[in-house]
């Protein structure tokens, strides 16, 4: 009979597996091993011989497991410091404890012997080692049936400043002899334990990971519950101890894992309020949601979220009778979708109200960036960006690109226009600002009012009520519908280049009959043209822009310099005012929000002329005169 046991971790030919059956099989001589491979595509079944199931594997791959005779020798394993000389020191030799003094220490004696120089430059080398990674050495436990205590001590004299340690991929099968290996590294910092394939979680006795900051549990098929009893002790009295006290980072990646609620005592609550970062990629969540409730009662001051390659394509479970989501996360500033089966962008609207102050978003390589590119001409990735930006004001971040104010306002105008494009459809399908499609398109794109306003737009809801309401009697009306109608949006959004630029357009006016005759023989009464436009910077005084006007058309207009002004006009024809000559910008007397205006070109006699200057002249010699 095989002296091997379920659970037992072992290694042939450097590959790891773990036993699950031990005994005869059917038809087949002497015992055998069930075994169950790390590597899930190794196998040739998944515990299932010749119709009856043998043992249950942890892995859902159906070429995980197979049958080896119990007598195959495996790999020899190796303690703690065994894998580290293997690793480290150049030869393999017998090492000895150092004393305080550095000396060479046998059996509680300090001998002096030739060679001895060697081993103890190569345990001064190990002695600085900060960073050791000890992954796939076939590593079982602290001491092979050596005394623990013992080991523990020539751990803490040959290596005891280890910062970072790596026992990932190695024969473990308690957390136990994990802790054995960390206890005397009192300066452990970062414990990576990923591919282990644990059978018993208890820990006794005080925490071994008192000052372990950042904790990989990858790759292990551990379930939510197992996860938290290696982070948690719980005593006789019912209480619970935390294991890793200062604990910020927390990575279970790849554990295929399709939820997070642990089953615990009602009177029993874990929370881990150190932990900021929680790394939950490769796994099978499919709705953010519920993830996010059984996640906040645990971590409620987390900040950093990644789910990167899970299968999450809606943010309400299937069966969520809420179409709106509350706010659930507001500590989380920091969110990567990456890799997912988001098919709609318009999902991301939801990112808001579940995650009210993020500000750094991953979302790359999911569906809906091939979708958009189907109604636009921008690139995959620049069309998605676009549109993203717009629907998460908050954002500074996005696939780490930072959002520049250009980025954000490209973006916004982007998502105007495609949004004005499906909600239009809508209605043009139902010829109705009050259906439901209607509705629901405008729920889709929720910012774009808010946009129209915030650029000054007329939105299509309120030119849609304008028009319905030329059909409708004056006393059904809305009460915005006819500044709806009649408003026109500038040609440009604030802050561009385009929204410095003013579009004039100059009309002569003739003198009246008792205005005194300008210095120029004759005024056309019929010029040709009768009106000019130019488009010009806001930012040229009036003194240039009358240059320019000469320049355009002032032979044919028979106009001197310094004997014409200008005068701006409503839509109505009625005059606003007269602009005087100045060395003050033209926009100073157009409002920003206004696009094009028009100037009457008014000449004026000489004597004007000369007696503005007269004018001028005496106030600033009576300025001088109070000054003095």
């Amino acid at each position: 009979m095989s002296s091997r046991h379920p659970g037992e971790r072992l290694s042939f030919s450097n590959a790891l597996c773990t036993i699950r059956y031990a005994g005869p099989l059917p038809d087949q001589k002497g015992d055998w091993l069930g075994v169950e491979w790390d590597d899930p595509e190794r196998g040739k079944h998944d515990g299932l011989y010749k119709g009856t199931r043998l043992f249950h594997t942890l892995s859902s791959s159906p070429n995980c497991a197979s049958f080896t005779r119990a007598t195959r020798v495996p790999d020899e394993p190796r303690s703690f410091l065994q894998a580290l000389r293997y690793k480290y020191a150049e030869d393999d030799l017998d090492y000895a404890p150092v004393g305080a003094n550095g000396s060479i220490e046998i059996s509680g004696k300090v001998v002096e012997e030739v060679g001895f120089e060697r081993i103890r430059q190569q345990q001064a080398l190990l002695h600085h080692l900060k960073i050791v990674i000890l992954d796939g050495l076939r590593v079982r436990g602290v001491g092979l049936g050596a005394d623990v205590e013992r080991a523990q001590e020539e751990i803490t004299s040959i290596c005891p400043n280890i910062t970072e340690l790596d026992l990932s991929r190695n024969l473990f099968e308690r957390y136990k002899d994990v802790a054995e290996i960390c206890a005397p590294l009192k300066e452990l910092r970062v414990l990576k334990i990923s591919g282990l394939r644990l059978l018993d979680f208890d820990l006794d006795g005080s925490s071994a990971f008192p000052k372990v900051e950042e904790l990989h549990l990858d790759d292990s098929l551990l379930s939510p519950e197992q996860i938290l009893r290696m982070l948690t002790r719980r005593n006789k009295d019912g209480s619970i101890d935390l294991l890793f006290p200062s604990l910020k980072s927390l990575s279970v990646a790849g554990n295929n894992l399709s939820t997070f609620f642990a089953p615990t005592p009602p009177s029993v609550s874990i929370v881990l309020t150190t932990v900021k970062t929680l790394v939950m990629d490769m796994n099978t969540f499919t709705s953010l949601v519920p993830l996010c409730i059984s996640l906040i009662p645990l971590f409620p001051t987390l900040t950093t979220l990644s789910l990167q390659h899970n299968k999450i394509s809606t943010f309400n479970s299937s069966t969520s009778t809420t179409d709106q989501p509350t706010p659930l996360y507001p500590s989380i500033t920091t969110l990567n979708l990456s890799h997912n089966a988001i098919t709609d962008s318009r999902v991301v609207s939801s990112l808001p109200e579940l995650f009210p102050n993020l500000t750094s978003l991953q979302v790359s390589d999911n569906p809906f960036f091939s979708n958009l590119t189907s109604r636009t001409t921008h690139g995959i990735e620049d069309a998605a960006f676009l549109i993203t930006v717009a629907r998460l004001p908050t954002l500074t971040m996005l696939n780490y690109t930072s959002i520049t104010e250009k980025d954000r306002m490209d973006g916004e105008l982007y998502y105007l226009s495609v949004a004005e494009k499906e909600i239009q459809k809508a209605l043009q399908n139902t010829q109705s600002t009050t259906n439901n499609d209607f509705r629901r398109s405008l729920q889709d794109w929720a910012r774009y009012i808010e946009l129209c306003d915030k650029y000054d737009r007329v939105h299509i809801v309120g030119r849609s009520i304008a028009a319905q309401s030329a059909h409708s009697p004056k006393d059904t009306v809305p009460a915005d519908a006819v500044s709806a109608a009649s408003y026109r949006p500038p040609k440009y959004p604030p802050n561009t280049l385009g929204a410095q630029l003013v579009t004039l357009t100059f009309r002569l006016q003739t003198p009246s009959k008792n205005e005194p005759p300008t210095t120029t023989d004759t005024i056309p009464h019929s010029p040709t043209p009768e009106s000019v436009t130019l488009t010009l910077p806001r930012t040229l005084d009036v003194y240039r822009v009358k240059s320019l006007l000469l320049r355009k058309i002032g032979r044919e207009w028979n106009l001197k310099p310094l004997e014409f002004t200008f005068e701006i006009v409503q839509d109505a024809g009625e005059q606003v005012e007269e602009i005087p000559d100045s060395t003050r910008r033209i926009g100073d007397w157009i409002p920003e929000s206004v696009g094009d205006v028009v100037l009457k070109v008014r000449p004026r006699p000489a004597v004007s002329v000369m007696e503005d200057a007269i004018g001028s002249m005496a106030l600033e010699r009576l300025k001088g005169v109070v000054a003095v």
